[in-house]
C-alpha cells in the first residue's frame, strides 16, 4: 500500500535511502572494515531527531502536520517520509564527510588562499570582512544567524517545501537539488578539493598565512563565543584520533555547504514569490559574508557553491523542458 500511493517512494526518499546505504559501505571500506564509526552515526541520527523534534518550530510544525494529513493524507505521509529521509541523508553526509582527510589529505588551502588574495587585492578575506562588519556585528548575532538559524533552515528545508508547496514538479525538483547539493558538493567535491579553511589552515599546513586571523577574530568579539567553541570542538575532534574523525564531525572548507544551502533558499524564495526575492538574496549574501567573517571559509568557497547550486537547479529545469518538448512532439505525431 505504501508503494502504491507513492508517499514513501518519491525520488528524494529513494535517493536518500540509496546514499545512506552507499555511505555505510563506503565508510566501512575507508575504515578498513572497522565499524567504530557506527556509534557516532547512531548518535548523529538521534541528535538530528532530537533537534527536529525539540526546537521552537515544533509548536508550529506539529499542528501543521496533523492539518496536512487530514486534508491530504498522501502528502501527509510524504512529509513523514521526507523527514525520515532527511535525517538519514544528514547522518550519512556527516559520516562520509568525516573521511575526507583520510581519503584525500588536505591540500587545497594554499591555492584557495591565493585566490582570495587575488579577489581582495592582496588582502585576506577575513581582513576585508572584519573591517566591514566589526562595527555592526556582535558575537551573539553572528552565532545565532550562522549556526542556529542556518541549521534550522537547512535541516527543515525539505519539510517546509513538502508541507507548503502544492506544485509537485517544483517540490520534487527542489528536494532533489537539496539532496544532490549535500552529496555532490558536500562529499564528492569536498573530497576532491580537500581543504580545511582559514581558521584551521596554518595548523594543517604548517604555514603562517593566517597568523593574524585568531587575534582578529578575538578583536571583533568572537573569543569564547559559540563560533569559537565550535571551532575548538572541531579541531579537538580532528586531533583526537589523528585526523580519522571517528566521532562523525568533519573539517572541510571548499565548497561551502553553508552558502550552498543559503543559495538554495534564495533560489526557492525567488521562484515562489518575486516579492520576497530581496529577503532570499539578503540571506544568501549575509551567510556568505559570515562564512568569511568567522574564518571558516574562503570567499571562493561560497561563490563557487552558489554557482553550482544554480547550475544543478538549471539542469533540472532544462531536463523538465526537454521532457515536455519530447512529450509534445509525441502527442503531435500521434494526432
Amino acid at each position: 500500500m505504501i508503494l502504491e500511493n507513492r508517499s514513501f517512494n518519491t525520488p528524494y526518499i529513494r535517493f536518500c535511502a540509496i546514499f545512506f546505504a552507499l555511505s555505510i559501505a563506503f565508510v566501512a571500506v575507508v575504515r578498513d572494515f572497522s565499524f567504530d564509526f557506527i556509534p557516532a552515526g547512531i548518535n548523529k541520527i538521534l541528535g538530528l531527531s532530537h533537534f527536529m523534534l525539540s526546537g521552537p518550530w515544533i509548536w508550529i510544525a506539529f499542528p501543521l502536520v496533523i492539518y496536512l494529513y487530514r486534508i491530504d493524507k498522501q502528502r501527509g505521509r510524504e512529509l513523514i517520509g521526507v523527514s525520515l529521509a532527511t535525517i538519514a541523508l544528514s547522518a550519512a553526509f556527516a559520516t562520509s564527510k568525516a573521511t575526507i582527510p583520510t581519503v584525500n589529505p588536505f591540500w587545497a588551502d594554499p591555492m584557495l588562499t591565493r585566490l582570495d588574495l587575488i579577489i581582495f587585492n592582496g588582502r585576506h578575506g577575513f581582513e576585508w570582512a572584519h573591517e566591514l562588519g566589526a562595527d555592526f556585528l556582535n558575537a551573539d548575532g553572528v552565532a545565532t544567524t550562522y549556526a542556529k538559524t542556518w541549521a534550522a533552515l537547512s535541516l527543515l528545508f525539505p519539510m517546509i517545501v513538502t508541507a507548503s508547496d502544492s506544485n509537485l514538479e517544483r517540490r520534487q525538483r527542489y528536494l532533489m537539488v537539496y539532496a544532490i547539493t549535500w552529496v555532490f558538493l558536500g562529499v564528492v567535491l569536498a573530497m576532491v578539493m580537500s581543504s580545511a579553511g582559514p581558521v584551521f589552515a596554518d595548523a594543517i599546513t604548517g604555514r603562517t598565512d593566517f597568523a593574524a586571523l585568531h587575534p582578529s577574530l578575538y578583536a571583533v568579539g568572537l573569543e569564547g563565543s559559540l563560533i569559537d567553541q565550535m571551532q575548538q570542538f572541531l579541531w579537538s575532534e580532528y586531533t583526537y584520533d589523528a585526523g580519522a574523525q571517528l566521532a562523525g564531525t568533519g573539517i572541510s572548507a571548499f565548497p561551502s555547504l553553508h552558502v550552498a544551502m543559503a543559495a538554495l533558499w534564495c533560489l526557492y524564495i525567488c521562484e515562489r514569490s518575486p516579492y520576497f526575492a530581496p529577503l532570499g538574496i539578503t540571506y544568501l549574501v549575509l551567510i556568505w559574508f559570515l562564512s568569511i567573517y568567522t574564518g571558516y571559509h574562503y570567499a571562493t568557497d561560497g561563490l563557487i557553491s552558489t554557482l553550482l547550486v544554480a547550475a544543478i537547479n538549471w539542469l533540472f529545469l532544462r531536463r523538465r523542458s526537454g521532457t515536455s518538448q519530447w512529450a509534445s512532439k509525441q502527442d503531435f505525431a500521434l494526432s
